[in-house]
């Protein structure tokens, strides 16, 4: 099995889940300016839609979408609990918070890390900016609120959602949002970057947090 990854991006959720399964897998670093892995394949030829997370199968079978890789994963290894069965509500639940963190949260970073290319005025870009922090903001407080309740994002033990979540928060600090205005958000933050798995993906992909 191989992850094709680029660090620090949205792959790091799958890669989070693989070392939380204890799995054997190979690591494929990805130059996505370049779309060429570092041993020079050509990533398009693997996946055109040209973006990370990607995971080959032993089987030639290739899985896209962090998302869908994710529970993939967590099906597969059903013991591990990282998400809970087809058949019950709280799977519901789960892939509500999976939805909400894909389109509210993942999503609604883009227009801070890509707005530059096509907005030129300094003015306009700064008003996108501050709007769009203000937004963040209000989701991060619905999360925040959330974790006054409980541990873990949706319930009492870690899932995919944790995984997930913890990817997108720790990409606050390069956009000028600081997560310590929400004091569930912070800690929930800060106990997860003491969890193994998250510390040795950190490690793997040689990530500053």
């Amino acid at each position: 099995m191989k992850l094709y990854f680029s660090p620090g991006t949205c792959s790091l959720a799958p890669h989070i889940v693989l070392l939380e399964l204890n799995l054997n897998y190979e690591k494929v670093q990805v130059n996505l300016k370049e779309g060429r892995t570092l041993t020079g394949l050509n990533f398009h030829e693997l996946n055109p839609k040209d973006y990370v997370p990607m995971l080959e199968l032993d089987n030639g079978e290739r899985l896209t979408e962090g998302v869908a890789i994710m529970q993939f994963l967590a099906d597969s290894n059903a013991h591990s609990k990282l998400i809970s069965p087809i058949t019950s509500f709280e799977r519901y639940r789960e892939i509500e918070m999976l939805n909400f963190i894909s389109t509210e949260i993942h999503k609604g970073y883009s227009p801070l890390f890509n707005a530059h290319k096509s907005i030129t005025s300094k003015e306009s870009l700064e008003e996108l900016h501050v709007n769009v922090r203000r937004l963040l903001g209000k989701r991060f407080s619905y999360l925040d609120s959330i974790l006054s309740e409980r541990e873990f994002i949706c319930g009492d033990h870690f899932t995919v959602c944790d995984a997930y979540l913890f990817t997108v928060l720790s990409w606050g600090k390069f956009v000028k949002i600081n997560i310590g205005e929400w004091a569930n958000l912070s800690s929930y933050f800060s106990k997860l970057l003491e969890r193994e798995s998250i510390k040795k993906a950190i490690e793997v992909e040689k990530l500053k947090m």
